[in-house]
């Protein structure tokens, strides 16, 4: 049971670093694309 929770914790953690740097690759790629047109 402890194991579990552990495991979920650090799943949620990593979906949330994971999704904030998908956002700042799409916003960096958004900001390339403005600059090169």
């Amino acid at each position: 049971m402890i194991k579990d929770d552990i495991i979920s914790y650090f799943y949620n953690e990593f979906n949330k670093y994971r999704k904030r740097v998908i956002s700042e690759i799409n916003s960096i790629n958004f900001n390339l694309k403005i600059y090169i047109l």
